[in-house]
């Protein structure tokens, strides 16, 4: 028995060698036993009292023939198959304390999460039959089974991308991957789709947006109602008031209070600022730049406007016969204007009659006024002399 107390002596006892602290290590359990005195007495615990000099730090990573002494559950020095790439240990990234860890390949340590270590089918919370991958149900004797992120600027997440959160303003709400994903000033707005109003900072206030891509690069501006793919991509905002629906509607526009609605209406592909206009129809108005205050409605009605202003196209393919006409009108499918100021009533192959609503045989020529001189016109009587039309 060796201690420092106690002059080395070669005699065995029991054939078993003991090193230690008297009276610590007195009976050795084993051939050779080192009982370092504990952490009670002054002495760091988890400290062998064994060293082996050749085998400090830069004496090399790896044992010659690939292994390690280890220690095993009874403190007992062992032989063990070091990992394949030495004896280093790699940390994937600093882990917190009290997580969970596992070894994900060689001497890499990562951090992980109880299920990913045990696998499970399905989590239950107060569901001991859950039939998802997570199943919350009511706490006994509560009203509510809620999931609470109580951090405020916390989201819900699929596969790490935020597809649900509202940025610590409980009036904003952001759904969708990228959706207002770079703002930092927002208030009442309702922004749905990936990457819908994803890229200014300030993304001004009352606004519903609603489509992949819509209102993508707006800023500041208030009460915009943008749905549809790409609705109101390009507008860069700072205006007000603009009602784009359908996918493309006011992709490119750049104006203030437009009320576009179809598939490319008002689409304005020059970027132009136009203002007060109402565009319905598929494509309606699709060409406008800078022109303002018109109304088109129908199927392609108004293509071909660009600067014009105060004209009324109504029907399919109702249009003008130049980009920059203004308070000029069309009514019927095809109807065709050439010159500002003027109206045209109808395509070439319409008659137009006044005063024969209900007669079987309508207009025989291309205008034709019925004042009743028969009393055919509905409600009419007889009178003698009167055209139904008059100069003042």
């Amino acid at each position: 028995m060796f201690d420092q107390l106690t002059p080395f002596n070669t005699a065995p006892i029991s054939g078993r060698v003991g090193f230690g602290d008297f009276p610590i290590c007195t009976a050795p359990g084993n051939l050779v036993e080192i009982t370092k005195t504990q952490a009670a007495n002054g002495v760091p615990s988890g400290i062998s009292g064994l060293r082996l000099g050749d085998l400090r730090a830069g004496a090399g990573a790896n044992p010659p023939n690939g292994q390690a002494l280890s220690v095993n559950a009874n403190g007992d020095v062992i032989l063990v198959q070091t990992a394949l790439g030495g004896g280093n240990t790699t940390i994937c990234n600093t882990i917190p304390i009290n997580n969970v860890t596992k070894n994900v390949g060689g001497n890499t340590i990562c951090e992980t999460n109880i299920t990913d270590l045990n696998p499970i089918g399905f989590v239950g919370i107060n569901n001991i039959v859950p039939n998802d991958a997570l199943d919350v149900n009511l706490l006994p004797g509560s009203t509510s089974g809620d999931i609470d992120i109580n951090n405020s600027t916390s989201r819900y997440e699929i596969n790490d991308n935020p597809v649900l959160w509202h940025k610590g303003n409980i009036n904003d709400l952001f759904l969708g991957v990228g959706a207002a994903q770079n703002s930092s000033v927002s208030n009442n707005n309702t922004i749905v789709g990936h990457d819908a109003s994803s890229q200014q900072l300030n993304i001004g206030f009352n606004h519903t947006i609603l489509g992949a891509e819509a209102g993508y690069n707006h800023a500041f501006g208030h009460d915009y109602t943008f749905v549809g793919y790409r609705s109101g991509w390009g507008h860069p905002g700072f205006l007000y008031t603009n009602t784009f629906l359908g996918a493309y509607s006011g992709e490119m526009e750049t104006g203030a209070e437009n009320t576009y609605l179809g598939w490319s209406a008002g689409q304005n592909p020059s970027g132009g600022q136009s203002m007060h206009n109402t565009f319905v129809g598929h494509r309606s108005g699709a060409n406008i730049n800078t022109g303002s205050s018109n109304t088109f409605l129908g199927y392609h009605s108004g293509l071909n406007n660009t600067v014009g202003h105060s004209n009324v196209m109504l029907g399919d393919f109702a249009d003008l016969g130049f980009n920059n006409l203004n308070n000029a009108i069309a009514l019927g499918s095809f109807a065709n204007v050439m010159n500002s100021n003027h109206m045209i009533l109808g395509n070439n192959t319409v008659n137009v009659g006044i005063g024969l609503s209900g007669d079987l045989s309508g207009p025989q020529t291309k205008l034709e006024i019925d004042a009743g001189l028969l009393g055919t016109a509905a409600g009419g009587t007889a009178n003698p002399g009167a055209s139904g039309f008059a100069f003042s």
